[in-house]
């Protein structure tokens, strides 16, 4: 579209011409006069398209360096100063502000996300270096990783958890195997590599039962995919607070395991027979990883 005059209003004194340029004789040119103000309304035309080169060149007589002209055009509002004038051309550049706003002049929650500074993919914000400083980029190192906008850590990478197992669910653990870690999802494989068995012994021995292993699923009796190594259940019927090591299966259950254990939890379980008598708590200490099986 084109400036259209109906639409143009000055709203400065009528003693204003705006700024000029003076030159006296012998002397150096000295800027004069206060900027006019103008206000110009679009009903057809863009921001962008009323912000262009020329676009008030038909006025430009009317027009001098730094007046200022507040436009509403068909996509909002802006307030522009005029960058250069002449008959051959007219540039207006968008109003800045100098100087900084205080932050008590900024509402709660009056500046969104989307009007923050873009920002490198998968980049955190944050103050690496320990100082008083602005906000800056932190970029991800090898241990953490983006999963959507959950910032984790890969799920290949060795991980630790430790679970509370009562004396109640570790009896029970033959007819119910107790849940330490979730299944990780489809096309996933839970690899333990080391696992503690850590008891406080209150005041009964645990007796009878059977082997005690981490598996895979949650099959009754001790009798899914082992995970880690089996342990006489001798072992736990010590009298003292103690810990008790597995380490992770592998070998000829290789094969086995993978089928098995594809998004699969792990659970502790044990064969035999349940545990009788004891009253003393767990807590299991698991290290492990997750990895791709496709």
């Amino acid at each position: 579209m084109a400036f259209t005059l109906a639409n143009w209003t000055c709203i400065s004194s009528s003693l204003n011409e705006g700024q000029i340029t003076v030159t006296p004789f012998g002397g150096s040119p000295t800027v004069l006069n206060a900027p006019n103000v103008f206000v110009y309304g679009s009903p057809n035309d863009a921001l962008a398209t009323i912000a262009a080169a020329d676009y008030f060149l038909s006025i430009f007589a009317n027009l001098s360096v730094g007046d200022i002209i507040f436009v509403n055009g068909t996509d909002g509002s802006n307030m522009y100063i005029v960058a250069t004038s002449s008959s051959t051309g007219v540039t207006v550049s968008s109003f800045t502000a100098s100087g900084s706003v205080g932050t008590s002049n900024i509402q709660n929650n009056a500046v969104t996300f989307a009007k923050m500074q873009e920002i490198a993919t998968h980049t955190l914000l944050g103050n690496p270096t320990g100082g008083t400083t602005e906000v800056s980029e932190v970029t991800l190192g090898n241990g953490l990783e983006f999963s959507g906008t959950t910032l984790r850590v890969p799920l290949t990478t060795m991980r630790y958890v430790a679970v509370a197992v009562t004396a109640a669910e570790f009896n029970g653990a033959y007819a119910a195997p107790k849940l330490l870690i979730a299944n990780g999802g489809a096309n996933t494989l839970h690899v333990v590599h080391r696992a503690v068995l850590a008891m406080t012994f209150v005041s009964a021995a645990y007796a009878a039962g059977g082997p005690v292993a981490l598996q895979y699923d949650s099959t009754v009796h001790g009798a899914g995919v082992l995970a880690t190594n089996a342990q006489k259940a001798a072992d736990f019927f010590a009298v003292a607070s103690d810990a008790f090591q597995f380490e992770g299966a592998s070998g000829d259950d290789s094969d086995i395991l993978f089928t098995a254990g594809v998004n699969k939890g792990i659970y502790l379980s044990n064969t035999t027979g349940a545990f009788t008598t004891g009253d003393s708590t767990w807590v299991a200490h698991i290290w492990y990883s997750t990895i791709p099986t496709v």
